[in-house]
Parts: structure tokens; sequence; C-alpha cells
């Protein structure tokens, strides 16, 4: 005699028998709708959103995405996405069509007012539209909510907490909403719940995704307006920005930085403050530095001699790196430098200084 239906897990492993699935199926009653297929569904399709985006597995799908299309991004550091940050990717920026054209503003001589470069960006991210709890904020003073009103309360925003994130978030959510954000970072245990970076997660889809636009995006946008020139002395580029025919591979390929032509042994220095993400060496980019510099913003230095710095280490802006080098694919001694704002390159000539012109 077959097992019954209802027989327990137990009874079946002690009786050492199988049960056939035909007598274990159950039929939905007539008139009912079972919703197990939907949800199944659902739920695979969520875990697998989750696994892109906040893994190693979307890293190195990233990663093969960027080569097929010609990028010639890094390896990422996989580790990362293990941390609270790992889903932070500063915004693109409006396309970069917001970047101002002068990339060496003047420092601002009140003291009481926001300072170069943050207050170009600011400007610049104004220009574009005025979040809509600062937009609120001016209407319920009576002032009309314009740019110069909105970067007068910012201004003021800045004598009191003089840290340009803190007042654009202020700006962009309102203190209420911040405060609120880093309470509930500071009860999960997050190692730096003050930084926007730190609780982010803990506001609302709605508030986060304002609050990255003009926060995330402001602060890329002042970042790379306060870039230095890793080279200095005299060089050639050798090869733009832009689509070119490969000197190697002789087929049209997208060109993700700007090569200088170098001596063999010419020192290199670090664009801007940040902390060395990636040091490594590969076919295509030989020795290669990459420097995170916060924001979404990194810097990378290929076809390189040797470097002077290691993985993990914090370095200063104008602080020296390595030295230009003829590695991995080649057709003579070179420094290919790109710049990125959340994974996207962007022209380096952009953000040259002009003393350097």
């Amino acid at each position: 005699m077959g097992l019954a239906v209802n027989t327990s897990f137990t009874d079946m492993i002690a009786t050492r028998r199988i049960m056939d699935p035909r007598t274990t199926q159950r039929t939905p009653p007539p008139g009912s709708t079972s919703w197990g297929g939907s949800f199944d569904l659902l739920l695979v399709v969520g875990v697998m959103l989750a696994v892109l985006s906040r893994t190693p597995v979307g890293g190195l799908a990233w990663y093969a995405a960027s080569q097929l299309s010609s990028e010639g991004a890094e390896l990422p550091s996989l580790t990362a996405y293990f941390s609270s940050e790992a889903a932070f990717v500063a915004p693109s920026i409006a396309d970069l069509e917001m970047l101002p054209p002068e990339t060496s503003p003047p420092a601002a001589e009140d003291p009481t007012a926001v300072p170069e470069p943050w207050r170009s960006a600011v400007r610049t991210s104004l220009g574009q539209g005025l979040p809509p709890a600062l937009k609120a904020q001016l209407v319920e003073e009576g002032r009309k909510p314009t740019p110069d009103q909105a970067l007068q309360v910012l201004d003021t925003l800045w004598v009191e907490h003089e840290n340009p994130a803190v007042i654009l978030e202020i700006a962009a959510i309102g203190e209420d909403l911040r405060e609120r954000a880093i309470a509930r970072a500071i009860a999960a245990g997050e190692w730096d719940p003050e930084r926007y970076e730190g609780h982010r997660r803990y506001l609302s889809t709605r508030m986060t995704r304002e609050a990255d636009r003009f926060v995330a995006g402001t602060m890329a946008l002042a970042t790379v307006l306060h870039l230095e020139w890793p080279v200095r002395g005299s060089y050639t580029v050798s090869s733009p920005y832009g689509y070119r025919l490969h000197p190697v591979l002789k087929k049209r390929k997208f060109h993700n930085g700007l090569d200088m032509r170098l001596p063999i042994g010419t020192p290199l220095y670090a664009a801007q403050a940040g902390r060395v993400e990636l040091i490594g060496n590969s076919s295509t980019s030989g020795k290669y530095i990459v420097l995170d510099h916060g924001h979404g913003v990194r810097t990378s230095y290929s076809h390189l001699d040797g470097h002077e710095v290691k993985r993990g280490d914090v370095v200063e802006s104008g602080e020296l790196i390595g030295t230009s080098g003829n590695t991995g694919m080649s057709t003579g001694p070179h420094l290919h430098f790109v710049v990125r704002i959340g994974g996207r390159s962007v022209d380096p000539a952009r953000f040259r200084p002009k003393d350097d012109v």
C-alpha cells in the first residue's frame, strides 16, 4: 500500500519510501486563485536585483559591461560591496551638461559665505532647479524662490555648520529629516552616521533621490572643479578623450581618458585628496593606480613604471603617487589619465587648471 498524503516526513524516512508526487499534489478548490507562482517570480526578481546592486557579483557584472562598452574600467574592489556605503553612487550630474566652463573659480572674499569650489558648484546646481524643501522655505519666508535667494540661505547655514555636505543636505530635505536619518543610522550601528553616505540609506526613497541629486551631485562637481593636474612640467597630448582609431588594435574604440606623452620615470601626483582604492597590473592598462576622492569621483593613472603608495593609503592633493612608464598595451611611454564621476568617465581636459594650460 502506498503512503497517504498526510504521512509525516519522519514516517516516510523510517519506511524508506519515496512519496509519489502525483499523490501529494494538492489541487486548489474550484473558484480559487493561486498567487504562489507570481509571488515566487517577484521574489526571484527582487533577489536578482539585490545581487546585482549590493554584492560582488554586481561589481563583476558592471566590470564586464564596462569592458564590452570599451570603457576600459579597472576591476572594482569587490570587498567594498559589504559596506553600508556600497550602494552609494553619485548621480551623473544631469548628464554632465551642468558643468560650468570655469574650471578654476576664484575664492570667495566673504568669510561668512560658502567658499570655493563649493560656491561655483552650488550656483550650478541651483541653476538646474531648487530642491523642494529649499523652495518651500523661501516661499514661507516671503522670498522669491530664485538661485540668488537660495544661495543666501546656504550662506547662513555655512556660518552655523561650515560643512558643505551638511548645509546641502539641510537645504535639500530639511534639518529634521536629516536628524531622523542620523538617529536611525546610530541605532543601526553605522560606523560614521553623521556623514551623508553613512545615513542616506535611512531616508525615504523620495528624499534619497532628491538629496542625491543636490548633495552628491554638487559635492562631486565641487571635487572635480578642484582637481590638480597629475603632471608638472611640459608634456604633449598624444591622444585626447573620445572616439579614436586604436593605435594597437587598429579599430575605432572609445578612449576614456587623456594620454600624455612623458619620459619613463616622470613623477605623477594625486589630482585630489583621497584614498588609494586599487593598485594593479593588467595586460591592457599595465601598472595602474585608482584613487577614490569621495562623492563618486575617482581618478586613475595607467601604464606606470612604478608606484609610491599602497592600497588603502590616504593621500593629499598633489602628493607623489608614482612614476610614468610604458607598461601594458602601449605604443610608447605615456600616462593614461582618467576622471570618473559616478562610474562614468569625463574629459579630464575640462578640469585642467588654468595655470597648467
